[in-house]
């Protein structure tokens, strides 16, 4: 497949900013991470025994500061990007994920302290001008 130049530079830019992402949520730099996200973010998480559903920057930044932070080490390593546009300003991708949390106590009674995820995580994204926000 041919791409024009300013395709070339968005999917740089989606690469830029995943990888941002996966930084910010590892140091739990929450002003950071709150640039990264449009005010009408829709985010669906799934794992194992979990799903979790999120609408809005508010609820994101809320879920990732409970998360995230000092109470917790986490390590995310998001490898092989598949990128597809799906319009002149919309995107879709899958990484292969590689997730390591520890958190200093289980939350839940009875779970485990340290997790290992190997997964793949597929978003979409639009408004690809805007290179440094996830929609």
């Amino acid at each position: 497949m041919t791409h024009t130049l300013q395709q070339l530079s968005d999917l740089e830019d989606i690469r830029t900013l995943k990888h941002r992402y996966f930084r910010c949520i590892d140091t739990a730099s929450l002003n950071e991470l709150s640039e990264l996200f449009t005010d009408d973010v829709q985010v669906d998480y799934r794992g194992g025994g979990y799903r979790v559903q999120l609408r809005g920057r508010e609820q994101m930044l809320e879920f990732l500061a409970n998360s995230f932070n000092a109470d917790s080490l986490a390590r995310h390593h998001g490898h092989m990007p598949e990128i597809r546009f799906t319009g002149d300003d919309s995107a879709e991708g899958t990484w292969y994920l590689e997730d390591l949390f520890i958190s200093r106590a289980a939350t839940v009674p009875g779970a485990p302290r340290c997790i290992v995820i190997a997964t793949c995580a597929w978003e979409r994204s639009g408004r690809l001008r805007k290179p440094s926000t996830i929609v």
